[in-house]
């Protein structure tokens, strides 16, 4: 019994190793050419800081367990191995998405762009991509792995595992710091995106009520001048009026008088003028004639 867990936590560090190479190296040579860079960086697309990426080996224990006894015989059930694999791979990637998000509040994958995703958790591409992964563990990396560790004398798995897990475990201490320090900083920032949605609210409420201020005061500035406008009009017409009353008082006047000012009229402007001499009467009428003069020709 103890070989057989020691066997399958071995087979959890070989194929989480495997994973991250397949990945990493696809991921490194993608954005290599993708993007044009002259520099090579190699991309490390796990977890932990070492070449491990644990949801493979969690991917080929779940494989071989559950997957790999419906692949016999293979001829009659390898559509079941591959819709058996993708819904297992599915759950287990699921699962380790949410874990790790509640943990450190961070996602090492995101599918929200791809087609048909759950919550960006997973996506009809990558259970399409486990589908085949499946059927390839089952009818070709299943074999070889088995094949290729049998050379391997037992003895030597304990302590093989032994080193592997004093490497894996300090990586992960280290790791686990990181993600912490990682998601204290995510907490401040969610604090600080908060504090700023708060205060762009005042702002926003402050603008609101000054733009409605300023609304009222122009609809009552602009109700004070239409309202001034009518009052200027109305004077306006009035003035008109009198002054055309006046104008015609005058012309009737004139009319009486034979085109000169009446001895009434005369009489007022002495007393106007006061005690003033003819002269001054004289440029009254003058005055008068000019006025009679400009009124005939406009």
């Amino acid at each position: 019994m103890l070989d057989k867990i020691v066997y399958y936590v071995l087979m959890f560090f070989i194929y989480s190793a495997l994973g991250w190479a397949v990945e990493s190296t696809y991921r490194t040579l993608g954005e290599y050419f993708s993007s044009g860079r002259k520099e090579f960086k190699i991309i490390n697309t796990g977890f932990l800081n070492g070449p491990i990426c644990p949801i493979y080996g969690t991917g080929a224990l779940v494989f071989d367990i559950l997957v790999l006894p419906f692949s016999e015989p293979h001829e009659k059930r390898w559509w079941l191995v591959i819709l058996i694999g993708a819904v297992f791979a599915d759950i287990v990637e699921y699962i380790t998405s949410f874990l790790m998000e509640k943990l450190f509040h961070a996602r090492w994958w995101d599918y929200t762009d791809e087609f048909l995703n759950i919550k960006g958790r997973i996506c009809f591409k990558h259970t399409c991509y486990w589908g085949l992964f499946s059927f390839l563990f089952c009818y070709l990396i299943s074999p070889v792995y088995t094949y290729m560790i049998s050379f391997v004398p037992t003895e030597l798995y304990k302590p093989i595992l032994a080193v592997i897990l004093v490497i894996f475990v300090f990586d992960l201490a280290l790791t686990v710091r990181a993600a912490a320090d990682v998601s204290k900083l995510m907490r401040k920032l969610d604090v600080l995106k908060l504090n700023i949605n708060t205060a762009a609210e005042v702002v926003k409420a402050t603008a609101e009520t000054l733009m409605g201020d300023a609304q009222e005061k122009y609809d009552e500035l602009h109700r004070s001048i239409a309202s001034g406008s009518e009052k200027l009009s109305a004077w306006k017409n009035d003035v008109t009026e009198q002054l055309n009353e006046i104008k015609k008082q005058i012309d009737l006047m004139s009319k009486r008088g034979g085109g000169k000012y009446p001895r009434r009229t005369k009489r007022l402007f002495r007393t106007y003028a006061g005690k003033r001499s003819n002269k001054t009467i004289a440029e009254l009428e003058k005055k008068w004639n000019d006025f009679k003069r400009h009124d005939s020709d406009g």
